[in-house]
Order: structure tokens, then C-alpha cells, then sequence
């Protein structure tokens, strides 16, 4: 799955009863680039904006 994917059906998931989350490794050492860093620290403050609507703070 591409970054955008993801973030589309994260958007989707809207109002579920989020009970976890998990960013599962990122190496630095092999990101080079740090284009999976940027897409995981996305996608973790995508998953927080979620809750926090979810949970009206």
C-alpha cells in the first residue's frame, strides 16, 4: 500500500471505537532518505487526529 492509501482508509475508519495503535518499525538506518519516517509520523498523527475527534478533545 502507498502512504496515500493508507492515509484514505484511515479517513474511512472515521467514528470506530479505536482501542490501539501501533507504528511498527522504522529503521533510520536504512531510510536514508527518511521517506518512511515522514509517512509513519503521518500516519501516527493521522491516527491521533482520529481519536481525538472520537473522543471530542
Amino acid at each position: 500500500l502507498t502512504s496515500d492509501k493508507v492515509l484514505k482508509i484511515l479517513r474511512a475508519l472515521k467514528g470506530i471505537n479505536m482501542v490501539g495503535m501501533d507504528v511498527v518499525e522504522v529503521s533510520p538506518s536504512y531510510d536514508q532518505s527518511e521517506l518512511t519516517a515522514i509517512a509513519a509520523a503521518t500516519i501516527a498523527s493521522e491516527l491521533l487526529h482520529l481519536w481525538a475527534l472520537k473522543h471530542k478533545y
